[in-house]
């Protein structure tokens, strides 16, 4: 390997330890969380009777009919991931950090990650842990 390419090389694990790339990983490390919730939670358990994908349409239905109490919480529990990976992709993607600007960025990180103490504290600390490392990246460009 040459000295340029050693050097390219060493430059890129550089801009990976910045602290956008660091929040950007917390959030994507919460967002697995939910997602292995839900993906138990449908696919887990089913009848004999039922396809795999039937008994999964069946409990989604129940979760967020009118006959489940517990509706919104199961409501906000789903949208969570998607807040998360829409946040840990704001911070890597530079279009978006132009488009919305870094301290936008840092706001919504920090109401995401306050929206995830509703529903897990683990989570909820990955967010923080996320919304510190955005903190220290609000003022890149």
């Amino acid at each position: 390997m040459s000295t340029s390419a050693s050097a390219n090389t060493t430059s890129k694990l550089q801009a990976l330890k910045h602290p956008r790339f660091a929040s950007a990983f917390f959030f994507a490390l919460a967002a697995l969380g939910p997602i292995g919730s839900w993906v138990l939670l449908l696919f887990g358990a089913q009848p004999e009777k039922l396809q795999i994908i039937e008994a999964a349409t069946q409990t989604a239905r129940f979760l967020f009919s009118g006959e489940n109490e517990h509706r919104l919480w199961f409501f906000g529990w789903s949208l969570l991931p998607v807040l998360l990976l829409l946040v840990a992709a704001s911070h890597v993607a530079p279009s978006w950090r132009r488009l919305i600007g870094p301290r936008r960025i840092f706001y919504f990180s920090m109401a995401v990650a306050a929206f995830s103490l509703l529903f897990w504290l683990q989570v909820s600390f990955l967010a923080a842990c996320g919304a510190y490392f955005a903190f220290r990246a609000r003022g890149d460009a």
